[in-house]
């Protein structure tokens, strides 16, 4: 029966700060009622969550909750360790109870919360590229749509340089003298180079070449993203 008290216009916090939960049970919950949820530094990965409807943001933390030792950390990297060790005990928690869709939510925060926790240096800025490019692309493997806009997004601008810079396949008439067939046979190559697997051209010289094989190795990381989403709720 746990319900926010509105008073006012003060946002209304559900707060677990320094914390030991252990055995706790969230049953039948609507925590997306609190304007902010706050998980810290605390001991999450015995409590029980069951049929719980999680607000779209989780807020790591609040200004107010921050520790002395982590306001005089510029880089704020001991919070964000806490605050990744949470994410990753309540993401244990579900996957201990088969909730594999806030599993993958909770995993997804872990993920941005460890990318705060890396240094721009030439040890970690691999992994910070990796995550990045997994959030924004796919959303960790939680998206259909973004990997599929970036492919067709991508490869366009390829294709159309191509076209426009090299007059590849001689398409560029097209924009001059408008026509049918010749559209639909642009369109219809456009989609054979998508395909990572199509035949190696021998027109296919200098930059062409060079842009073809970029649009082959972005096709191919495109779809593994697309792959990797429609199996998200496969076990």
């Amino acid at each position: 029966n746990i319900n926010p008290l509105k008073i006012g216009d003060q946002q209304t916090e559900l707060v677990a700060y320094d914390s030991n939960l252990a055995d706790v049970e969230f049953y039948e919950t609507d925590l997306g009622l609190f304007d902010n949820i706050i998980f810290h530094d605390s001991f999450l990965s015995e409590t029980i969550f069951v049929n719980i409807d999680w607000p779209k943001q989780i807020k790591p933390f609040g200004g107010q909750y921050i520790s002395d030792e982590e306001k005089n950390c510029d880089s704020k990297i001991i919070f964000f360790k806490k605050a990744k060790d949470n994410y990753r005990q309540i993401k244990y928690a579900l996957s201990k109870h088969g909730d594999g869709i806030n599993e993958h939510y909770f995993h997804g925060l872990e993920m941005n919360a460890y990318d705060k926790t890396l240094n721009l240096s030439w040890k970690s800025v691999g992994t910070k590229i990796i995550i990045k490019l997994s959030y924004r692309l796919s959303d960790f493997g939680q998206s259909l749509w973004r990997p599929f806009i970036a492919l067709l997004a991508i490869n366009s601008v390829f294709y159309f340089c191509m076209i426009l810079l090299l007059n590849y396949q001689h398409y560029v008439i097209t924009f001059n003298q408008p026509s049918w067939n010749i559209t639909v046979n642009a369109f219809g190559e456009f989609l054979r180079l998508n395909n990572p697997l199509h035949r190696n051209e021998p027109e296919l010289k200098g930059w062409l070449l060079v842009f073809d094989i970029i649009i082959r190795i972005w096709s191919s990381y495109m779809i593994y993203n697309l792959i990797r989403a429609s199996r998200r709720f496969i076990k």
